[in-house]
């Protein structure tokens, strides 16, 4: 080649001669606009000016016609090859868009953009070639063109005249001269300017020194001499630079661009690309240098950040590449917006963030492959990525970017996690509310890597990252490392006060963007394990309306967890295995568990799901604490979840039980008895359960059962179960019924919480195990190991306590009750907790009495055929005292009493069969009631007495201690009694009585309420034992009421208190025992059959002495005022009295002469004699007899059923007794007086006047 051939002498040369001959030219034109004038030469100038101009402005037009030729028609071939790519051959225009298309560059649809640069490039570069070939055109033939504007229409202005006569040759030189400068320039124009941009971009020439073109060295010897000369002046590169530019000015995507866009940008980027010329790699352009040379980077960025063909272009280059990206089918970056964006910016923003990176030292690691960060300098990354977050291009798309991902992910897992609205992104949304702070939330993210790295010691690096799992898993384990993680999740506060966001402040969180719900809905999805232990709905629900710091704070408080839950799962992940076993047995888990339990109440969100996951966790908590699905009758789904507010703490209850729970259930393990559980047992582990039970409100849940609210059944099971399983029952445990007012829990005085039903059953439990020895496996307890104070001591605990308060009548009706019924002491214990507690006027309860009465039956517990009359009266007293003490006998008393008095009685009075009599029935007569034995507060305490009455008999016991002793009242009154028909025992066994023994006996049992009501069957069987040939045949004796007269009052000792109208029972005894006597002697059936001689003496033995007249009087008047004859028996219409009257009336009888006829007649017939028939009774009649004697018992059952029976009869007794003496004497001797006086009797009214009358007759 011609130029690269010459010397630099040979340029400068040439640039010398063309340097002449352009101002030889301008001269020559000068020469001949002096020979043509000044007239012609100013229009040649000014016209060569107007084409400079015309040519600056239309070249771009002329450019853009000549792109639209179609060049077809010029060349024979109809297609050509351009780098491989077939084109048809158009207009150049469309070829150049052909080109693009085929080379898949550009896109019909999307690269129109790219189109219109491209067609603005081809204008710019047509427009050079154009702009040279007119100033060629215009420097040849500019001249003509003035000529014929002169001669056409200059000169036709200008008078000829005018124009010939001033030739101003002098100006016409200087016009000429001009007109040649302006066609030398335009002619120039091109050539000075690509002259003069060689040697503007001399140092781009430099940096592409050594390449494989190896006249470059030539070239810039070129540039230098180009510069040196005129033609590289400043000036001529400014005017030719203005005249280039203009001339190819062409739109260019809204805008306007030229020819030194192009060069400028050329020479840029050779600048800067010039390093990657120059290396020694395979490839042409090795961009690893490139990127390694900061000045070159910056020499590009700052070409591209003033080119205003690559900034223009931008838009459409980035919208094109983009469809080149691979991406997820459902990510679409087409959306992307690149449009209204200063790429001036964007360019400065690159520059920036690559500086940082290059400061950091992160582009020399990249390009060795290392990839590696270093932590030291992380205030350059924390730079580079503000730069990025601020970039408007980056803000404007990330919400597109976002929206994309968030798409996609809705793609990859099925749920629409975060938003797909693209607004939500936006820094500003479109209605101007602020939205995300982008910088903010980047270098939020990138200040967690650093610090990640920094928790973890590791390197920011592709080795760094590798088992990142496991390494943060790791971190959990360590507290310092684990803290450092917490601040990047959760934040932290410097010690200036300023809050730095951890992750979870970032929007990723932000209500409006996170959709909660799904988030949800995809982690139930992916980990169906959740489902097992939560309520997906329920978790849905409270996380719904959650706002961003509502999350934040709940997850913060599972961050906090982590620790303890990797320490859990360290000690139960067995690596052999792998298997993973919650074992509560573990003290170390039961410890960590408790801790995490503590940290659930840090939830919000999760904490009403809780109750939810322990109850569905519970049964394997269960299992794998205890080996079994039951504790004692429970199971998981005894328990109550549902209380929020108690569930953390009533969880860590149980935890703190768990090994208490243990050690029972393996010391207890293979026991099936009390005494084994007893024995085995640590009380204060069962105390600990139980309290723990009491206080936890999901471990003892209140129930509504039958519309009612029922508290501690959960206890009542346990301890049921613990009864079934030990064997408690056979020894008589028992629960109560009612629950409700178990004081389980209160508060003392001194406001210390006190478990009082808890203390009350430990008791029991141990006052068992320290007298274990008494009790046998078969719930039976041995009596001789035992005394009173055991016994009472034991049923004072169980009576304490409400719960098991109701087993003393089960323990005593087993243990006790045998005990007694061997000893005929029949009882049934019964009572309720109110009357076992209750305290009599001696200050003891019942349980106390029954203590007493172990220690007093327990001499004759093991004895047979007890003989009840050979022990001590003070004995049976204290015995029967501390019994009625107990109140045991209760409403069934009379059967108690009736069964062992029964016992006593008979004892006593041997051959009781021969008495007739029953014992339980006499027990339980009318009248007889609890009342009867209460006795006074006269009741003192006796010791130091005997077991039986004879101390020197076998087997007695002396007794030290004190027991009650009943000195007044029944208890006193009966065994006294005892003592007193004692020495009669034998004749009441024989059922021989005498006047004597009857006084005795039924006065001593008339104090006994008891015995009292003995007296009518002791006196019936007496009487009944009186044969009836002494009674004769009109005594009837079972008319006598025996039991009228036992409520009698006792005659007072005191003479003065006496009142003679009241009937004493004594004076009734004692008439009793002489009606007896009289009766069995067949005295008073001689008197009634002999009652005509009474005036004699009794021929009786005995009562010779005294006369039948006196003795009837004795009797009747007896008869009159005692109660037994005067009321009537059950069963009869009449009373004895009535029948003694009604017998001697029917013997008693009177004989009176009447007209020399004897009439003998009864003293029935006299009263009520008939005298229209006098005559009739001259014949003696049995019939009449009989209904006079029907009319007398009417008038004696009148007269006994009167009120004042007893005046009617008493009045009549000494004139009836008279009368019935001295009949006889009164008639015969007439005696008016005495037999006047029988009318004023009311038994023997009447026969008085018939005695009378029928003396006058006679």
């Amino acid at each position: 080649m011609f130029l690269l051939d010459t010397t630099n002498a040979d340029i400068s040369l040439i640039l010398n001669v063309a340097f002449w001959c352009i101002i030889g030219t301008i001269a020559i034109f000068a020469l001949v606009g002096a020979i043509k004038g000044f007239w012609k030469s100013v229009i040649g100038a000014v016209v060569q000016l107007i084409l400079l101009v015309v040519v600056m402005f239309v070249t771009p037009g002329v450019a853009n016609l000549i792109g639209n030729i179609d060049v077809s028609g010029f060349t024979s071939s109809s297609s050509a090859t351009i780098g491989n790519v077939e084109i048809q051959i158009t207009s150049i225009r469309e070829m150049i868009c052909q080109w693009l298309t085929a080379s898949g560059y550009v896109s019909p649809v999307n690269g129109q953009s790219i189109y219109e640069a491209a067609m603005g490039l081809t204008n710019i570069v047509l427009s050079l070639a154009v702009f040279v070939v007119l100033a060629i055109f215009v420097f040849f033939f500019g001249w003509l063109i003035s000529t014929l504007i002169y001669h056409t229409i200059f000169k036709w202005f200008i008078p000829k005249k005018i124009r010939m006569k001033h030739k101003m040759r002098w100006l016409g030189a200087l016009s000429g001269a001009v007109m040649g400068f302006f066609s030398v320039f335009l002619l120039m124009t091109p050539f000075s300017y690509l002259g003069n941009t060689v040697k503007q971009n001399e140092a781009a020439l430099k940096a592409l020194k050594g390449t494989s073109d190896d006249n470059m060295d030539q070239i810039l010897d070129y540039a230098t001499l180009y510069g040196e000369s005129v033609f590289g002046s400043d000036w001529m590169y400014s005017m030719s630079s203005f005249v280039v530019n203009q001339a190819t000015s062409s739109d260019y995507l809204g805008g306007k661009a030229n020819f030194s866009d192009i060069t400028s940008l050329l020479a840029g980027l050779s600048k800067g690309f010039s390093k990657g010329l120059n290396s020694n790699n395979n490839s042409p352009l090795d961009f690893t240098v490139i990127v390694g040379d900061r000045a070159a980077v910056d020499g590009i960025l700052e070409t591209l950040i003033g080119n205003n063909i690559i900034v223009k272009v931008m838009p459409s280059l980035l919208k094109a590449a983009v469809t080149y990206v691979k991406t997820p089918e459902s990510i679409d970056l087409t959306k992307l917006d690149f449009e209204g964006v200063d790429f001036s910016t964007e360019f400065t923003t690159i520059q920036g963030i690559y500086d940082n990176l290059y400061d950091a030292g992160f582009i020399t690691s990249m390009l060795s492959g290392d990839y590696s960060v270093d932590s030291s300098k992380q205030v350059y990354y924390i730079d580079a990525l503000e730069k990025l977050a601020s970039d408007p291009l980056v803000v404007k798309n990330l919400s597109v970017l976002m929206s994309e991902s968030a798409s996609n992910i809705k793609n990859l897992t099925g749920y629409e996690i975060l938003k797909l609205d693209q607004e939500v992104y936006k820094q500003t949304t479109d209605n101007g509310k602020t939205g995300i702070d982008w910088k903010k939330e980047i270098v939020t993210l990138g200040n967690a890597v650093f610090k990640l790295s920094d928790a973890l010691g590791i390197s920011l690096n592709e080795d760094g990252f590798k088992n990142l799992n496991t390494k943060l898993l790791d971190a959990f384990k360590d507290e310092n490392k684990f803290n450092k993680v917490r601040e990047i999740l959760v934040g932290v506060t410097t010690a200036s006060g300023e809050k730095e966001d951890g992750l979870l402040d970032t929007f990723l969180l932000d209500e409006n963007i996170f959709n909660i719900t799904e988030g949800i809905n995809c982690l139930f999805s992916y980990y169906p394990v959740l489902k097992t232990y939560m309520d997906k709905d329920m978790v849905v629900e409270n996380f719904s309306s959650a706002t961003h710091q509502q999350i934040k704070n709940e997850l913060t408080a599972i961050v906090d967890m982590c620790p303890d839950v990797m320490d859990l799962y360290d000690i139960g992940y067995n690596a052999d295995t792998k298997v993973f076993t919650f074992d509560l047995s573990n003290a170390e888990t039961l410890n960590i568990t408790k801790n995490l339990l503590t940290q659930f109440n840090k939830l919000t969100l999760l904490k009403d799901l809780i109750p939810d996951v322990i109850y569905k966790s519970f049964p394997t908590i269960i299992k794998n604490a205890f080996g079994s699905n039951e504790l004692f009758g429970l199971n998981a789904f005894s328990f109550n979840f549902n209380d929020v507010s108690t569930i953390i703490d009533d969880v860590k209850m149980f935890l703190d039980i768990v090994p208490t729970i243990n050690n029972i259930i393996q010391a207890t393990k293979d026991q099936t008895t009390l005494t084994g559980f007893v024995s085995s047992i640590d009380t204060d582990d069962l105390s600990k359960v139980l309290t723990t039970f009491i206080d936890s409100k999901m471990l003892n849940p209140e129930r509504i059962e039958n519309g009612k609210i029922v508290k501690n059944t959960n206890i009542n099971t346990l301890i049921s179960s613990m009864m079934k399983q030990f064997n408690l029952g056979s020894f008589g445990f028992e629960i109560s019924d009612d629950l409700s007012n178990v004081n389980w829990k209160s508060v003392d005085s001194s406001g210390k919480t006190i478990y009082p039903e808890v203390d009350n059953i430990i008791k029991i439990f141990n006052d068992i195990k320290v007298n274990i020895d008494a009790f046998g496996d078969d719930g039976s307890f041995d009596m001789n190991k035992l005394n009173g104070d055991d016994i009472s001591g034991l049923l004072n605990d169980f009576m304490n306590s409400d719960l098991l308060g109701g087993s003393i009548n089960g323990i005593l009706n087993k243990q006790v009750k045998p005990i007694l019924d061997g000893l005929s002491i029949e009882v049934e214990f019964n009572k309720s907790k109110k009357e076992w507690q209750k305290k009599d006027s001696n200050n003891c309860s019942p349980i106390d009495y029954v203590g007493q009465l172990f220690d007093l039956v327990k001499p004759i517990m093991n004895k047979n055929n007890i003989d009840y009359t050979q022990l001590s009266p003070i004995y049976l007293n204290c015995l029967m005292t501390t019994l009625i003490d107990t109140g045991l006998l209760g409403d069934n008393y009379e059967e108690t009493l009736a069964s062992f008095l029964g016992g006593v009685l008979n004892d006593s009075f041997k051959a009781s069969d021969k008495l007739g009599y029953d014992a339980k029935i006499i027990c339980m007569s009318p009248g007889i009631d609890g009342k009867i034995f209460k006795w006074s507060n006269t009741a003192e305490k006796k010791k130091g007495f005997s077991l039986y009455s004879d101390s020197s008999m076998e087997g007695n016991v002396e007794f030290t201690t004190s027991f009650f002793y009943t000195n007044n009242g029944e208890i006193y009154d009966l065994f006294n009694a005892f003592n007193s028909i004692s020495s009669y025992s034998n004749e009441l066994a024989n059922n021989t009585y005498s006047k004597e023994m009857i006084s005795v006996v039924l006065k001593s049992s008339h104090n006994s309420v008891i015995l009292s009501r003995m007296i009518p069957v002791i006196i019936k069987n007496a009487m009944k034992g009186i044969s009836s040939e002494s009674t004769g045949e009109y005594i009837n004796l079972d008319l006598l009421n025996f039991d009228a007269f036992i409520d009698l009052p006792s005659k007072p000792t005191d003479a003065s208190l006496v009142d003679p109208s009241v009937t004493y029972f004594e004076d009734e005894v004692d008439r009793i025992a002489s009606l007896y006597e009289y009766c069995d002697k067949g005295v008073l059936n001689d008197l009634i059959d002999n009652v005509q001689n009474l005036k004699l003496n009794s021929a009786i033995e005995g009562y010779t002495d005294r006369a039948r007249k006196d003795i009837l009087k004795e009797i009747m008047h007896d008869v009159n005022t005692m109660t037994v004859c005067t009321k009537k028996a059950s069963g009869y219409d009449i009373s004895f009295r009535a029948n003694l009257y009604t017998a001697i009336c029917k013997k008693a009888e009177t004989t009176i002469t009447v007209s020399g006829t004897n009439l003998t007649l009864s003293i029935s017939e006299l009263c009520f004699f008939d005298y229209d028939n006098i005559t009739s009774y001259y014949t003696a009649s049995q019939e009449r007899r009989d209904s006079a004697m029907l009319l007398m018992s009417q008038r004696i059952y009148y007269m006994d059923s009167q009120s004042n029976s007893n005046d009617l009869f008493s009045n009549d007794e000494d004139t009836v007794i008279d009368f019935l003496a001295n009949q006889q004497d009164y008639i015969d001797n007439k005696n008016i007086e005495k037999l006047s006086s029988i009318e004023e009797t009311n038994l023997f009214r009447g026969a008085g006047n018939t005695i009378m009358n029928l003396l006058a007759l006679a």
